[in-house]
């Protein structure tokens, strides 16, 4: 172990699930105990074995990482380095990198004097970050939702319920998806700016938002590129941003997520380990249908009959064939957002300059402090 880095690593799992990876340790420890109360520790071999040693006691359904590089990180005085666990081609991380790429764009804008590129790539950069952030918050949503029902031993496989914590979970989704239709729009107006023609928008001079790009532009015709087809495809019904703006218009004019097709119930199941050992797990469920929904909802077809609405919001039968676990949705969106937000840097016009800081860039002395 001469050659571990000091890193203390706190790995999360769709459905809760965590293992921690302290620094300069070989171990690491699986929260929660298996349902049977069983402590699951594994060994590694190196520090690079972290991923491939957890697959193999059956944990790969990655979310994301925080890194413990440095005693602020664990005394609470800087944030620990969050990464969601995705990747672009040969690019890992590829959400991080992002942020960095996106910087590197606005850099550029600033060195060529355009205001718009600085602004609205500085825009992006920041956007993706907060998106991380967001993506972070509701997967320790997930954790403290299963560790408070371990902690009053209520884990059951297949049970339902709703307490304190499960509020947080829909809240924090829903910021969630706020999060994730302001990026949207970002990089449609990325889109409209630098990836449309002149001879495209003829006397238009600015669009912003996502939908009226989509239709004005790509909806009824034919794109030139594979990037615009697939933001075409994206946007169009049945695409991943559509049902994303769909989620979010039927928070902002509906009803609370946790509220959608009746009350919303958190259910317990199990990830199954190389022993047979079952680990809990929760789900956090969400309708198929949000748009259906909203509708419904606006024309007030859902409230003609009062027993059925009450039926609805107190029963707990929620029909698992038709609903998207939250984790897992917004992961599957984290992944797709990854593919959009490198495939515009690779279609853009602008690649990006990295900062550089030279002797005259620095006023006053560097004091390097060990701690």
């Amino acid at each position: 172990m001469n050659n571990w880095p000091i890193s203390g690593r706190d790995v999360h799992f769709l459905g809760g699930i965590h293992a921690i990876n302290l620094p300069l340790s070989n171990q690491v420890k699986i929260y929660p105990s298996t349902i049977d109360g069983k402590s699951v520790v594994i060994t590694i071999p190196t520090y690079q074995n972290l991923y491939k040693g957890l697959a193999q006691v059956g944990l790969s359904e990655l979310v994301g990482t925080e890194f413990y590089t440095d005693v602020s990180h664990v005394d609470g005085s800087a944030p620990s380095e969050w990464r969601v666990h995705t990747a672009y081609k040969s690019k890992s991380w590829s959400h991080t990198k992002a942020i960095w790429h996106w910087s590197h764009v606005s850099n550029q804008g600033h060195k060529l004097k355009d205001a718009f590129l600085w602004d609205i790539a500085k825009r992006i950069s920041h956007q993706i970050s907060t998106l991380n952030e967001s993506f972070s918050v509701l997967s320790h949503r997930y954790r403290k939702q299963l560790m408070g029902r371990c902690v009053q031993e209520k884990i059951e496989i297949g049970s339902k319920f709703e307490d304190g914590f499960s509020k947080e979970i829909y809240n924090s989704f829903q910021h969630f998806l706020f999060d994730a239709c302001t990026l949207r729009d970002y990089l449609s107006e990325f889109i409209f700016h630098f990836i449309l023609t002149d001879d495209e928008k003829l006397d238009v001079q600015h669009m912003n938002m996502t939908s009226r790009i989509f239709k004005k532009y790509f909806k009824d015709k034919s794109q030139p590129t594979s990037f615009r087809a697939n933001y075409k495809n994206a946007c169009d019904k049945n695409g991943w941003l559509n049902i994303l703006g769909s989620y979010r218009d039927l928070v902002t004019h509906a009803c609370p997520m946790s509220m959608a097709g009746g009350h919303l119930w958190i259910r317990v199941e199990s990830v199954t380990l190389h022993e047979g050992k079952l680990l809990p797990k929760i789900v956090a469920p969400i309708p198929l249908n949000p748009e259906a929904i909203k509708l419904e909802r606006n024309t007030l077809e859902s409230f003609d009959k009062f027993d059925q609405k009450l039926k609805e919001f107190f029963g707990q039968s929620n029909d698992e064939k038709q609903s998207h676990d939250i984790l897992t949705y917004s992961k599957t969106v984290m992944v797709n957002f990854s593919n959009f937000i490198w495939e515009l840097a690779e279609e853009s016009p602008y690649k990006g300059i990295k900062h550089k800081i030279a002797d005259n860039d620095v006023i006053g002395k560097i004091k390097i402090v060990k701690r």
